[in-house]
């Protein structure tokens, strides 16, 4: 489900638009009240479109494709300690060496340990 703060402002969205206004101006309601939090004006654009095709849901429709599988605790702990005994491996060779994709390295580097530069060479 979408956040509360997101949920939210669609349901804004979806009222200011069934009374017929305008996405700039829902999106200058919306940075008042929310500020920084605010959606995108491309958001708030796209939402009222869909509102305006009769769309209900509030919810964002399920995604077509595979989710990332590989980036598990496992291949996570191989990568850190793998890293920890030669920080000169590029992301290929991690790949490679974990049997993995060089995007699931990349996603294991920088979302699960924060790394984005190990060494320099």
């Amino acid at each position: 489900m979408a956040s509360n703060l997101k949920f939210k402002q669609r349901s804004y969205i979806k009222i200011r638009t069934l009374f017929g206004i305008g996405p700039k101006d829902i999106l200058i309601d919306l940075e008042v009240v929310n500020r920084d939090a605010s959606l995108s004006y491309t958001t708030v654009k796209e939402w009222a479109k869909r509102f305006r095709e009769g769309r209900e849901s509030l919810e964002n429709e399920e995604r077509i494709g595979r989710p990332i599988s590989a980036v598990t605790s496992s291949n996570t702990s191989e990568i850190r300690w793998r890293v920890e005994e030669d920080p000169h491996f590029t992301a290929e060779e991690l790949a490679m060496s974990v049997g993995i994709s060089t995007g699931a390295v990349h996603s294991i580097l920088i979302d699960g340990l924060r790394v984005t530069k190990i060494c320099s060479r």
